[in-house]
């Protein structure tokens, strides 16, 4: 569990690190502006909800042989932008497919990649693919990856 854990840690990061600005955000702020400053925190949690990330992992006895691993991902309010992809190692993932796009203008895989067009801030992404997250030890034990 604390590996699934860390898995959807590593990928709301990933996600995070790959959410492009429309135009009207970088006209409000620039990309520069971003790491520049001081740090503040807020008192109150902001008004809109947070971005979600559900992860549901199937292991199956084939699985345990071959590390290979079902996954559905499925972002809810993904940051509305004009442009974002979800990226993914191409070593580590096949089968990659657009389950479900709502709220989004267009989405499509390219590569071990998903490409979304015109986000708006109630959009959900559902992703499926095969993932090689299973190390599988010769001695019967198995340990998680998640992250590159």
């Amino acid at each position: 569990m604390r590996e699934a854990t860390a898995l959807v840690g590593f990928l709301f990061l990933a996600i995070l690190a790959l959410c492009g600005f429309s135009a009207a955000s970088r006209a409000q702020t620039g990309a520069h502006d971003i790491n520049e400053g001081e740090l503040h925190f807020l008192t109150d949690p902001p008004e809109l909800p947070a971005h979600e990330q559900r992860i549901h992992v199937a292991i199956d006895f084939e699985s345990l042989k071959s590390g290979w691993v079902r996954v559905k991902q499925c972002h809810h309010r993904l940051a509305a932008v004009g442009a974002m992809e979800v990226v993914f190692d191409r070593m580590r993932v096949r089968a990659l497919r657009v389950a479900q796009a709502d709220g989004i203008g267009r989405a499509w895989v390219e590569g071990a990649s998903v490409q979304l067009v015109d986000v708006s801030p109630d959009a959900v992404l559902c992703i499926l693919s095969e993932n090689r997250a299973l190390r599988v030890d010769p001695e019967g034990s198995y340990e998680w990856r998640g992250g590159p």
